[in-house]
């Protein structure tokens, strides 16, 4: 995906959410789900408030501007650190969260939440923003997917090997 597309398609999630953020507040507020009569005057209040994103209403931007915008949210993007320290390094033996997969969180019980399972990192990805981690199973296969660094517990760091 371009920069340009996976920035058109991060603003697109952000006025999604901020149109059920908006939409969420009338419901809970008249207590009805209904809402084809607000849709314009929830549009204009979206359009004319200021934008976190790009800093400005959306209703001033212009094609003439759109331009100058663009290289705002790349400055601003650039500006960013990147985490690149982090406490794992190659050879820690982890565990997974058994979370990472299922997506629940804040759930109140008392069983475990980390994989039984020992895990060997194998390698360590430094992303756009966040580093990522590809593990060995105890077979020496690796795992299908890459993990972030919250969702793996440290067990044995690969110092206390030698």
């Amino acid at each position: 995906m371009s920069n340009n597309a996976f920035l058109f398609f991060h603003l697109f999630l952000k006025l999604s959410r901020t149109l059920e953020e908006r939409l969420g507040r009338h419901f809970i507020a008249t207590g009805t789900k209904r809402w084809i009569h607000i849709l314009q005057e929830t549009n204009t209040a979206i359009n004319t408030s200021v934008n976190s994103t790009i800093g400005m209403p959306p209703a001033n931007v212009t094609r003439y501007n759109a331009d100058d915008l663009f290289d705002y949210l790349e400055q601003k993007r650039s500006q960013k650190a990147r985490v690149t320290k982090t406490k794992l390094q190659l050879g820690d033996i982890v565990r997974i969260s058994l979370e990472a997969d299922k997506k629940i969180r804040f759930n109140k019980n008392y069983s475990s939440k980390w994989t039984r399972e020992l895990y060997q990192i194998i390698e360590i990805h430094q992303g756009s923003k966040v580093p990522t981690f590809t593990l060995y199973n105890s077979l020496g296969e690796p795992c299908n997917r890459r993990y972030y660094e919250s969702e793996l517990n440290l067990v044995i760091p690969f110092n206390d090997f030698e």
